[in-house]
């Protein structure tokens, strides 16, 4: 029994050929005089998407797939209808379930517009998430699901829309999407590092004393600087700070005065530090870091000062690390409701309430030619064309890196039409991912003939050139419908955007900050402002422990959403065995928080192993099943003054249940912490006793966030769970 889409081959790169599939369907599986042939049968219902959403894909792709197969092109997959499930008369009267957003840019259009195309596409998807948002919001208060996929070709098509989103304080995650260096928290942190170790780097000093956490505007900066002189451009900016602060505005010196205090307190201390990531972490918390970012930048500091871990105390490799990792998801966004942005690689196989695919209009740029092109194909055999055979086909480049000879000529044109079908099972894949709607956005360019015609056309390479046999008579009715004949041409991108407005974004010298910062709590409890003081404390093993620690919260998280449904939750059992296969995604997550792949390797399996120890425990499954008003990963922050600073509690579980554990019942709303800590060597009650010293305090703070954050008047339960040891501390909070 052999399952499969062919219309879902999206694997060209990795060498997947999509004429295997037709080749056994034809001919049977195996090799020899007696294949074992097969007798296909033919799927057609769909039970993800709404009939809307299905009959309108029907009409698209039936005019993008080839009608039938051709055994000359055996690489090209026809199209397959389906049908929906659910075709009830009120589904049927809903809105269209595809939607269809053109824009247009002029002939020979440059950069400018080109980005000015990007920005205006970036604002209509962040239109069409709004339009959703309500659901979103319903889907939270109901404790249920509602999805909003951004899914694109390329990582790097979502750049304006991730900061578009970012702008309006709409929270997303985005998996493996955007680098590192490219957030603006770890740029000041990268510049700290590079002036902390070098004193005559001007730029990284200068983006130091530029960053939130000082703020000097940019005449402060050029005063400091001499304003130009030639005898001061030899001089450390720390010298300068020391010989020329008076000459800065009043707010200035305060701002450099601290700042430079904080610096050079570093550096004197720089040879008494335990290691090079610790002492690079404290200056940063110390100058205020964690409270100039919000939860997603404060999770990608603690991966930034993770990878320090794995360096020497220089700016080496120091790029090159942070090439390799990728900003951690905004906690505020949850994995059943709101906005997800991906590719449309790592989206197959998932599905979503609402889907957007912007970028249609964008091609992807293609490397040199290669040294060598080659093709292996199946070809009917002459005279019997029952069977067929193997061939290799292989062409060097030419001696001067020019095309070569016909030979390579020809695979590359095979290799082209291989890849411009793909592109059509790509299109495919990322339209059929939705449940109830699907919105496509694309940029059309728009020639004026000499004899006053007007041409659009797709860029070549796009999807939405492959699209366009499907989507041409939508562009062309928006088109008309932007310029009507006989007015003058509208409807395009603006060729002229305004200058971007600068913006300096710094904390202020006292009181709360001027727009309200999400910052997790930090390891061992404290707030911000504490943890900068001398109460800051380290969990042993810091990177390893703490590598561990996201990994398991972030499963944990997931087997809650998974165990805690209302509607058919899966029994324990079946939830054991699912998680045995969770290896790989335990090594993922870890390498993720900063692990090196040794740590990680070793680590996955004790990941693992906390899960399965959640639930065979009776009081771990209770924790994580269903209850009334449960929630997972919820935050709270709030400002206690000057002194006391931001704070943000995170708690892991929430939910109503009895007044004792095991309990049913939704008279008591209980608040529970995982701690992913385990004994080791020492007493079990004498480290759970530690623990529970330890983070009391914490908990207790949860207990007063939630008082005032949601006014009831149910008793309250704390408690601290450990997974490893199956153990749970459970009191009622001082009142």
């Amino acid at each position: 029994f052999l399952v499969g889409d062919p219309m879902q081959s999206i694997y060209l790169f990795r060498q997947a050929e999509v004429e295997l599939f037709e080749s056994t369907l034809r001919h049977g599986f195996g090799e020899g005089p007696a294949p074992v042939l097969l007798s296909p049968i033919q799927l057609q219902m769909n039970f993800r998407s709404r009939p809307a959403v299905v009959e309108r894909l029907n009409a698209i792709f039936s005019r993008i797939f080839a009608a039938g197969f051709d055994p000359e092109r055996p690489y090209c997959i026809p199209f397959a209808p389906s049908t929906a499930a659910s075709a009830t008369s009120e589904e049927r009267t809903q809105d269209a379930g595809v939607t269809v957003w053109p824009l247009f840019l002029p002939s020979g259009a440059g950069e400018r517009e080109k980005s000015a195309a990007r920005a205006a596409e970036a604002q209509r998807v962040l239109d069409a998430i709004r339009s959703h948002w309500p659901s979103v919001l319903a889907a939270e208060r109901a404790n249920g699901e509602f999805r909003i996929a951004v899914l694109v070709r390329a990582r790097s098509h979502l750049a304006a829309i991730a900061e578009q989103l970012r702008r309006e304080a709409i929270p997303f995650r985005a998996v493996e999407i955007e680098n590192l260096g490219q957030r603006q928290e770890i740029l000041d942190l990268t510049a700290l590092v590079r002036a902390l170790l070098h004193p005559m780097d001007r730029i990284a000093w200068l983006s130091v004393l530029r960053a939130p956490w000082c703020g000097l505007t940019l005449a402060d900066l050029h005063l400091l600087c001499g304003s130009d002189e030639a005898e001061f451009a030899r001089s450390p900016v720390l010298a300068l700070l020391r010989s020329r602060m008076h000459l800065l505005s009043p707010e200035g010196r305060l701002r450099a005065g601290r700042t430079a205090g904080i610096l050079e307190q570093a550096l004197a201390g720089q040879r008494r530090q335990i290691s090079f990531s610790r002492w690079v972490e404290r200056v940063w918390i110390t100058l205020g870091g964690c409270l100039a970012t919000d939860g997603a930048g404060y999770q990608n500091a603690l991966a930034f000062f993770s990878m320090l871990e794995e360096l020497p105390p220089d700016a080496a490799q120091l790029e090159s690390k942070i090439e390799k990792l990728f900003a951690q998801p905004d906690p505020r966004a949850g994995e059943r409701c709101g906005v997800q942005l991906m590719t449309i690689h790592k989206a197959k196989g998932l599905g979503f309430d609402v889907v957007l695919v912007p970028g249609l209009g964008r091609k992807i740029t293609t490397g040199r030619p290669p040294l060598l092109r080659w093709l292996e194909r199946t070809r009917p055999e002459d005279g019997e064309r029952r069977r067929e055979v193997r061939e290799f086909l292989a062409a060097p480049i030419g001696r001067q890196g020019e095309e070569g000879d016909s030979i390579y000529k020809w695979l590359g044109r095979q290799q082209q039409m291989r890849e411009e079908e793909e592109a059509k099972r790509l299109l495919y894949v990322a339209c059929t991912r939705c449940k109830s709607a699907l919105h496509l956005f694309g940029t059309a360019t728009v020639k004026t003939e000499h004899d006053g015609r007007v041409s659009i056309k797709p860029a070549p390479g796009s999807l939405l050139q492959t699209a366009w046999p499907a989507l041409e008579p939508d562009f062309l009715a928006a088109w008309r419908q932007a310029s009507p004949p006989g007015e003058p041409v509208t409807g395009l991108v603006p060729n002229r955007t305004a200058p971007a407005r600068l913006c300096l974004r710094r904390l202020p010298l006292q009181g709360p900050p001027e727009t309200p910062l999400q910052i997790p709590l930090p390891p061992g409890g404290e707030g911000a402002a504490a943890r900068a003081a001398d109460r800051f404390v380290r969990p042993e093993r810091s990177l390893e422990a703490r590598a561990f620690g996201v990994a398991a919260h972030a499963l944990l998280e997931e087997l809650a959403n998974l165990a805690g449904r209302d509607s058919q939750p899966p029994a324990r059992g079946e939830l054991l065995g699912e998680i045995q296969g969770w290896g790989p995604r335990a090594r993922a997550l870890l390498r993720h928080a900063g692990a090196s792949p040794a740590i990680a390797e070793r680590q996955a399996a004790r990941v693992v192993r906390a899960l399965a120890s959640a639930l065979e425990d009776d009081l771990g499954w209770w924790i994580l099943g269903p209850h009334a008003q449960a929630h997972t990963e919820i935050s709270w922050s709030s400002w206690s003054g000057a002194a006391g600073g931001l704070k943000t509690l995170r708690g892991d579980r929430i939910f109503h249940a009895g007044a004792e554990p095991g309990s049913s019942g939704d008279s008591h709303v209980w608040i529970v912490d995982y701690k992913t800590s385990d004994p080791g060597g020492r007493g079990v009650e004498a480290f759970l006793e530690e623990e529970r010293s330890r983070y009391m305090p914490q908990l207790e703070a949860y207990g007063q966030a939630l008082r005032k954050a949601q006014p009831q008047s149910r008793p309250m339960r704390l408690a601290l769970y450990f997974p490893l040891p199956q153990r749970l501390f459970y009191w009622s909070p001082v009142t």
